[in-house]
């Protein structure tokens, strides 16, 4: 006979034993920072700033024109009108020469613009025979308006000057045959005038080579270098 049961038995058939629940790790290295592509708002300033680079430059080259086209500028022209010797000799002293001499040189300032006037200060000129200086002379602070021309006066003079012998006798041999030719240099500071407004100070030069008394006389004009704005200009002045 079976031995009962004890109570609580369960006459179902017996199951096998559960397995404990297992939990999986993820086998690969944890995720790598990753790189940042560059922003497109960078690429989008410099597009913009480009552009507006470009446009300023176009607007400033507009303006330019428009000033140039209004303005028409025309820069001061300058000519050597008259060159008289007052007093030219060449003396021996003691086995030696020794020159005096006294020159009026006339220079002529044009200014052609209609729209705006030059100012002219710091003038001064120097006058030569070949290497031998003849003296200089300044010429005062003057404002010269559009549309007019002016002369300016520059006695160059030197006294009892000591020269080379052969030289001496060269420039006294010249001048007596009137063929004496001189070299002038003017310099001096302009400035642009359009009513209230006044640029800054610019530096030019005048050198003349040639210049002779007689020929100036017969209307021969010598040819003259004018430097300005940095950039040399051949006129015949």
């Amino acid at each position: 006979m079976p031995l009962p049961k004890p109570p609580g038995h369960d006459a179902r058939s017996p199951t096998a034993p559960q397995r404990p629940m297992q939990v999986s790790f993820p086998t690969h290295s944890p995720n790598k920072p990753r790189k940042k592509k560059p922003r497109r708002c960078c690429c989008s300033c410099c597009l913009w700033i480009c552009v507006l680079l470009l446009v300023l430059i176009l607007f400033l080259c507009l303006v330019g024109f428009a000033v140039f086209v209004y303005f028409r500028p025309t820069p001061p022209k300058f000519k050597v009108e008259t060159l008289k010797f007052k007093q030219f000799s060449v003396e021996s002293r003691s086995q030696q020469l020794y020159l005096t001499s006294n020159v009026q040189l006339f220079v002529e300032a044009l200014n052609k613009n209609d729209r705006f006037g030059f100012s002219y200060d710091h003038l001064s000129a120097l006058v030569f025979a070949n290497d031998v200086s003849l003296g200089g002379a300044s010429f005062p602070r003057f404002l010269q308006p559009r549309k007019n021309t002016t002369v300016m006066n520059f006695p160059a003079s030197v006294m009892g000057s000591l020269v080379d012998n052969a030289e001496g006798k060269e420039m006294e041999s010249k001048y007596k045959a009137k063929q004496l030719d001189l070299n002038v240099e003017l310099r001096g500071n302009l400035r642009i005038i359009f009513r209230r407004w006044s640029s800054g100070k610019l530096e030019f030069q005048l050198w003349c080579e040639g210049v002779n008394q007689h020929k100036i006389s017969m209307g021969m004009e010598p040819q003259c270098k004018v430097k300005l704005f940095g950039w040399p200009f051949f006129i015949s002045a």
